[in-house]
Parts: structure tokens; C-alpha cells; sequence
């Protein structure tokens, strides 16, 4: 019981809150190719029972699978760093397939730029379309096994892509 014996035992929920503020930290010190997205998704039943279970689910992504490994260990140590400073056990599982990068066809882009040119829209030179911050998609694994494009173009918005802005500008004429 919290009240009596707090001391017999870790919080997992303190461990929880710690991981998630040790990678609130280390999202200061990544690449800005990099991303961390996470949420507590368990931390307890009641407030005054110590929790012995907590989970978080967390998204981790890079610019390629080489910087992705890197971060993953950097993420790992913010883990493991929150159960030694709370006495608690930490497991973990990477769920899924990592999404890759997009090894984008030059010719298909070179096709799709032209033929996009048609409507009046003009595209960014690829070398200034590399140093673009992008999000993940699995059309990255499919660009290692046929040749691909990952073609995008401008909406103009209020808001940012993934937000409520965003989609009603796309259900528009512009």
C-alpha cells in the first residue's frame, strides 16, 4: 500500500514519467532528420496504489537505417537509464518493420517533375529536396525492391500536414 510501504518496492509509473522525460531531453540533441514520438499508455489503476506495470509506446525514425540503429541505442539508454534510477526491470519490443529511407529513381523523378511541370507546378532541385525534413513511409521499403518515387507536391493550408487544416485544404480546388 502506498501510504504504508513505499519503500519495498520501484514505481513503474516514476519510471515511465523518467523514461519519457529522459527522451523529452535527447530529442534536444538529435538530428533534425530525426524523430521520437512516444505516449504513456499505462501508468496504474488507482492513485494510491503503487504501480508495479507501466507502458509506453514510442515511434523512433531517421533519414536511413544506418542513423536509425544509432538512435535506437541513444532511445535504449533513456529506457534503461529510467529503470536504474527507479529500481525498476525494463522490457522492451520493437514492433514491426522499420520503415527505409526512399532510394527515390532519378528517372522516375525526372518523368514526374516534367510531367507535374504541365500544370504549372515547378519542384525544388533534388539536391534541395534532400535537406528537406520528410516523415517515414513504407515506400521506402518498397523503393528497395522496384524502381520509385515518392511524389509530393504543395497544398496551400493553414496548418501543417496531419492536421485538421491540412485535410480540409486538400478536399479543395487549389
Amino acid at each position: 500500500h502506498a501510504s504504508e510501504i513505499p519503500w519495498q518496492g520501484g514505481n513503474a509509473l516514476d519510471a515511465a514519467g523518467t523514461a519519457y522525460t529522459n527522451l523529452s531531453h535527447l530529442r534536444q540533441q538529435i538530428k533534425p532528420t530525426d524523430r521520437i514520438h512516444g505516449i504513456i499508455t499505462n501508468g496504474g489503476v488507482k492513485p494510491n496504489i503503487i504501480p508495479s506495470l507501466s507502458s509506453l509506446y514510442y515511434y523512433v525514425r531517421s533519414k536511413n537505417s544506418a542513423e536509425l540503429e544509432t538512435l535506437k541505442e541513444r532511445v535504449m539508454n533513456c529506457f534503461e537509464a529510467a529503470a536504474l534510477a527507479t529500481g525498476c526491470t525494463m522490457e522492451f519490443e520493437w514492433l514491426g518493420n522499420p520503415y527505409y529511407n526512399v532510394d527515390t529513381n532519378p528517372i522516375l523523378a525526372e518523368i514526374y517533375t516534367r510531367n507535374m511541370g504541365t500544370f504549372g507546378l515547378v519542384f525544388p532541385s533534388r539536391e534541395e529536396q534532400e535537406k528537406l525534413v520528410t516523415g517515414s513511409t513504407d515506400m521506402g521499403n518498397v523503393s528497395y525492391v522496384v524502381p520509385s518515387i515518392h511524389g509530393w507536391y504543395k497544398i496551400e493550408a493553414e496548418g501543417a500536414n496531419h492536421t485538421a487544416h491540412f485535410e480540409v485544404a486538400s478536399a479543395t480546388d487549389q
